[in-house]
C-alpha cells in the first residue's frame, strides 16, 4: 500500500450548523438540503486520535489485525483511518496522528513523533 501526502485533506462545511465532513458533499448530513450547498474547505492532516481498535476479526478484503482509529481534525472534522497494526503499542486517547491518504481510497494514519 502506497501512502500519498497532500498535506491537506479535502473536506466541506456546512454554512447552517458550523460542522465539517470528510470526504466532501454538496449537501450537509445533518441538515439536509434546506441548508445549502456547503463551502468546499481543506484542513491539515495532523489530528488527535478520538478512540482505536485493534481488530481480529475485521471485514471481509482485510487480513487481521487491522488497527483502527476516529481522528479529529482541525474545523472538528473527523475520520476513518487505518493504522500499522505494528503501531498499536504507541496509540492512545489524545495521541497526535498524522492522516494520510492511500492509493487505496482510504485514510491512513501514522503517530507524530514529538
Amino acid at each position: 500500500m502506497h501512502v500519498v501526502s497532500k498535506m491537506s485533506i479535502s473536506a466541506s462545511k456546512c454554512k447552517s450548523c458550523d460542522r465539517t465532513v470528510i470526504p466532501p458533499r454538496t449537501i450537509c448530513p445533518y441538515c439536509g438540503p434546506k441548508a445549502g450547498d456547503m463551502s468546499q474547505i481543506t484542513v491539515g492532516e495532523e489530528g488527535t486520535v478520538l478512540s482505536y481498535t485493534l481488530s481480529q476479526m475485521p471485514p471481509e478484503g482485510f487480513d487481521p489485525p487491522i488497527l483502527l482509529a476516529l481522528v479529529q481534525l482541525q474545523h472538528n472534522a473527523v475520520v476513518l483511518c487505518l493504522g500499522n497494526p505494528e503501531d498499536s503499542s504507541r496509540i492512545q486517547i489524545d495521541k497526535r496522528v498524522k492522516v494520510l491518504s492511500g492509493d487505496d481510497g482510504r485514510f491512513h494514519f501514522s503517530p507524530v513523533e514529538i
